[in-house]
């Protein structure tokens, strides 16, 4: 599961749900709906929920990229900070942590 039921994309809150299924297509496995400001998110894996909510937070943050935009810059980005902890962490440092 994942473990909040909203967050804050570009200063407004989304909603995130996890369902048993998609109506779109069988093989979706996530959904932005920029109108309702929703990401719906195929039940799965941990791992396949981490990148599909990864997936669905850059649409919802660049919504005129295309999906081919969205997926390379999901892979490129999601590979980068799974590969560099360290590089991660610190890029999620308060300005307090340093003191």
């Amino acid at each position: 599961m994942i473990p909040v039921k909203t967050v804050k994309i570009n200063g407004r809150k989304w909603t995130v749900e996890v369902l048993d299924h998609i109506d779109i297509a069988e093989e979706c496995l996530g959904l932005c709906d920029a109108g309702k400001r929703k990401i719906s998110i195929k039940s799965g894996s941990l791992g396949s929920l981490q990148d599909t909510l990864f997936h669905e937070m850059i649409h919802a943050s660049c919504p005129s990229l295309t999906e081919e935009q969205v997926l390379e810059v999901e892979r490129g980005v999601y590979a980068f900070l799974s590969d560099n902890p360290k590089v991660r962490k610190w890029l999620f440092k308060n300005e307090t942590d340093f003191g």
